[in-house]
């Protein structure tokens, strides 16, 4: 796949509520990329309640701030 492709794919998943790492594992890309992709995207309010739900305290720590 293209990377503008990708970058497609990417921006289509952090809208619909995933998670950087969960994309970035999906499309086998480094974080790093897909969190400059995605960096204009404002998730919904429970879209991030459901992201702090998750068991990883770091992620837990990134979205309360």
């Amino acid at each position: 796949m293209a990377k503008s492709q990708i970058r497609i794919q990417a921006r289509k998943l952090r809208k619909n509520g995933r998670s950087i790492k969960d994309i970035a594992r999906l499309l086998k890309m480094p974080k790093s990329t897909i969190s400059y992709w995605c960096r204009d995207i404002e998730l919904t309010k429970e879209q991030n309640e459901a992201l702090t739900q998750l068991k990883n305290p770091a992620i837990r720590s990134q979205l309360m701030k």
